[in-house]
């Protein structure tokens, strides 16, 4: 393989074919050049690829430099149009707020021309060089010339080397020594005109060699101190402009606090003008019939009518009554035994050696069609095929109960069967929610996941039954209340609605709660929002902070403008704030905590080290802040202030608290063990304060069997339901 020959080697060669023609080995070694000028000719074409990616990127780079400079001038002239909005007639601080968008106007358009400045610079230093280069120095074909001399010199070598052959084999005589110095000589014209082709083309090679290398990179060097130059004019306008902006932020501070104190003005004479309005007398609002619930596409109840209660007949009854089948052919009328009692509806089978289907009723909605059947309510038939009723008598005698999961249409055998059975539903439901309501206080909440899951499907118009029977049973006398067919309330979904129904659900958590009076943060007087995850109320000026640490930490609902369903309203009404600021404050000072005339820094800093970073708890594993002070069970004596416990021992620990409040119903230890850190989802695999070995579950699970037991052993069934509305709505997962 023929070696390629070096810049230096071509040179030496040269001068030596110069000097003495007939002993130069030159035409030796034009392979070898042609191998050579081949090889830097594909470098070439690599480095044209390279440096039109260069230019690409550069020129992106001034583009999108160009664009941010022509939106930051943009910029500028719309703060200055706003500076001019802020004068208005009526606004004294007005000058404040168009000295400062002026301020920043001048601020950002230095920066901005100054920014356009430099990309320019770029384009010139960078770009044009490289467009100049590629179009003039790469974009010909520099080894065309070499390739003609070359070609010239190959053909005038073959064509004298025939001659010379020749004319030796005539006269006979062959003399190698002559031959090569006659060739010599008679190509030394060509010879020269190549070594010329090959000088100009190395010399074409090495400017580019200079371009692409040493004087590119001089260009980011000059680059650099354009770049360099740019940033210390920066640091200058920023420092000339910094010395005022003490002043403007005093002066926008200040402005702050003025819209904050009338802000306040504001909703303190908005309280008084509610307050005069709730003593007003109110005229008796007519009777509502509710015809937005839509059924199942089965039940077939295009309105609904109010239910006529009868408190006489009790909460309790046994009998038959026919229920319609749910047959996707034929629908047919059977008599089925149903009895109502401890709170459920048992419904049997006509095996009735099977288990009966039990309904909660604390779950489960009554309605009544309207007056004028949907065309899908057949009249009962029963098993032989006859039809003893007619249209008119099956909608007059039916009625529907609605559960979580499924809607069942049921019929009775006279008019005055239907009304005692219409009258113990509605008196069971709405004993069985009274029940749920005020069993235990403070720290022992009604149980009924169900009436969690369902809690989405029980809404009437925009009112849920069971937001109704909250505000029933405290806010109106029992003997004037009866359960609804429409949202499961009875007659007080026609006397608390629209703005009556807010101002009802805020006397309510206000009065029956303690601490819910005043703002759980500031102290605020009447608190209108309510955190619903938390089970805290809080003034405006708080839900705004509140907002901020984003859901994952506190959801906040308007106990004035929102429709807030039965679980959202459950954890306010049994932690409450002074519950809940027992464990979240155990360790604040007086002079900490915010008041209701405070600036609104101090409050988010306040709400800030309270809620996220958690800085006024009291540990009870002497990790955070000082050790605490609840009771503890004999086997945890062992734990003192001195004792260096592991992470893994404190959060054993802190499961077993977990699972002893579950089982006792202590919101307080619940509130702790959260504020402490602990995931409420993750498997409690500890040994409880009887010394039996807990493992697998959660402590949600434990809540469902906690429960259950409860209510076979004939406690109230009704414990854990704010226990599983906190473990639900503070989860992680």
């Amino acid at each position: 393989m023929t070696e390629p020959v070096s810049v230096e080697e071509f040179i030496q060669d040269t001068l030596k074919d110069i000097h003495s023609p007939s002993e130069s080995e030159f035409s030796t070694k034009i392979s070898s050049i042609r191998q050579t000028i081949h090889s830097l000719d594909e470098g070439l074409e690599t480095d044209r690829s390279i440096l039109s990616k260069s230019r690409k990127f550069v020129k992106s780079v001034v583009s999108s430099g160009l664009g941010y400079a022509a939106s930051t001038l943009a910029l500028c002239d719309h703060l200055e149009n706003l500076g001019q909005f802020a004068l208005e007639p009526v606004d004294t601080n007005g000058s404040d707020l168009t000295a400062g968008f002026c301020q920043f106007s001048v601020i950002h358009r230095d920066l901005g021309i100054m920014f356009k400045h430099l990309m320019q610079n770029l384009n010139s230093i960078l770009v044009f060089p490289m467009e100049t280069f590629l179009q003039g120095d790469l974009k010909s074909d520099l080894k065309k010339p070499f390739d003609k001399a070359l070609k010239e010199y190959e053909y005038k070598y073959e064509k004298l080397k025939k001659e010379k052959l020749q004319a030796m084999k005539e006269s006979g005589v062959y003399t190698p020594e002559t031959f090569t110095v006659e060739m010599a000589e008679n190509l030394e014209k060509e010879r020269r005109r190549l070594q010329l082709e090959v000088c100009e083309y190395f010399i074409k090679v090495n400017e580019v060699k200079s371009k692409k290398g040493a004087d590119f990179l001089q260009h980011f060097i000059d680059f650099y101190h354009t770049h360099l130059h740019y940033l210390k004019e920066c640091v200058e306008v920023m420092e000339h402009f910094g010395k005022k902006m003490p002043d403007l932020a005093n002066r926008i501070s200040s402005l702050q606090k003025q819209h904050d104190t009338q802000k306040r003005h504001l909703v303190d004479t908005r309280e008084c003008v509610r307050k005069l309005l709730e003593k007003e007398p109110t005229k008796k609002p007519r009777n509502i019939a509710f015809n937005s619930v839509q059924a199942a596409p089965s039940c077939g109840y295009p309105s609904t009518q109010t239910v006529p209660v009868n408190l006489s007949y009790g909460t309790q009854k046994s009998g038959f009554l026919l229920k319609k089948s749910d047959g996707k052919v034929k629908r047919i009328w059977q008599r089925r035994r149903v009895c109502v009692s401890d709170h459920e509806l048992c419904l049997y089978h006509a095996d009735e050696s099977k288990p009966p289907v039990r309904l909660m009723l604390l779950t489960c909605q009554l309605k009544l069609p309207g007056e004028h059947p949907s065309p899908n309510v057949s009249a009962p038939v029963d098993q032989s095929g006859d039809t003893p009723d007619t249209a008119s008598s099956v909608a007059r005698r039916s009625f529907f109960l609605v559960s979580n999961n499924r809607t069942y249409h049921f019929q009775a055998e006279d008019d005055k069967d239907f009304a005692e059975w219409t009258s113990v539903l509605s008196n069971a439901m709405q004993a069985v929610f009274n029940e749920a309501m005020n069993s235990g206080g403070q720290g022992h909440a009604s149980n009924g996941l169900d009436m969690y899951t369902s809690s989405h499907h029980s809404r009437g118009s925009s009112i849920t039954g069971s937001e109704v029977d909250l505000l029933v049973s405290h806010a109106v006398a029992p003997s004037s209340l009866s359960r609804s067919s429409t949202g499961g309330s009875g007659d007080a979904a026609n006397v608390l609605t629209g703005a009556q129904l807010h101002q009802a659900i805020q006397r309510i958590m206000r009065t029956k709660v303690p601490g819910n009076h005043i703002c759980a943060d500031c102290g605020r007087p009447d608190p209108e929002w309510v955190s619903v995850n938390l089970g805290v109320l809080i003034c405006l000026e708080c839900c705004g902070t509140h907002r901020e640490l984003g859901v994952q930490c506190s959801r906040t609902q308007s106990l004035l403008m929102d429709d807030l369903s039965t679980s959202q309203l459950l954890l306010p009404r049994f932690i409450g704030n002074r519950l809940f600021n027992d464990v979240y404050e155990s360790s604040l000072s007086e002079t900490t905590k915010p008041t209701a005339s405070s600036d609104s820094a101090s409050r988010r800093n306040f709400i800030r080290c309270k809620y996220q970073e958690k800085k006024f708890i009291t540990s009870t594993m002497g990790c955070l802040n000082t050790i605490g002070r609840r009771r503890r069970t004999s086997m945890d004596t062992t734990i003192t202030a001195d004792t260096s416990l592991s992470s893994s021992d404190v959060d054993r620990f802190l499961k077993r608290d977990l699972l002893r409040a579950i089982r006792t119903g202590d919101l307080s230890t619940l509130i702790q063990v959260h504020a402490e850190g602990l995931d409420l989802t993750a498997p409690i695999d500890v040994v409880d304060d009887s010394g039996t070995s807990v493992v697998g579950n959660t402590a949600l699970h434990f809540t469902i069997e906690n429960a259950a037991v409860d209510g076979i052993l004939g406690s109230s069934p009704y414990l854990y339901l704010s226990i599983l509305e906190f473990i639900i709505q503070n989860s992680s997962a």
